[in-house]
């Protein structure tokens, strides 16, 4: 069995608080769902578990479930694509959803969708968490 697994690309989005800035990455997480996607989301996250939410129909929003009661976190308010405003607290991971059947599951982006994202997204901070 290998230890290396296929590697999917995700966007996040956070605000630093000691700097006062907003932070944003590109990172690597597992492609296949399951424990090895879970556990590195909840790395990135800072969590035990996450809420996932939609962005647009392509692309899915991912945040730690009980970020709302993380003192030091920032709120961010988010408009989605569709016009509707979210509130939201901590980082902010950025996915594609796959619908199947049965499920929808989170898939990568590519370097342009990213670029079209940042290029399109309407977020500001309207807090940090005491």
């Amino acid at each position: 069995m290998s230890v290396f697994t296929s590697q999917m690309r995700i966007y996040t989005v956070n605000f630093n608080t000691e700097k006062m800035m907003y932070e944003a990455e590109i990172l690597e997480i597992p492609i296949e769902s399951g424990a090895h996607q879970s556990n590195a989301l909840n790395e990135i996250l800072e969590c035990d578990g996450v809420d996932i939410v939609d962005y647009s129909e392509d692309i899915a929003l991912i945040v730690d479930d009980q970020g709302k009661f993380k003192p030091g976190n920032p709120v961010f308010e988010i408009v989605v694509e569709d016009g509707y405003k979210l509130e939201l607290y901590g980082k902010i991971v950025f996915a594609r959803n796959v619908y199947n059947e049965d499920s929808v599951d989170l898939a990568g982006l590519s370097l342009e969708e990213i670029e079209k994202l940042r290029n399109s997204l309407h977020i500001n901070l309207i807090g940090i968490l005491k």
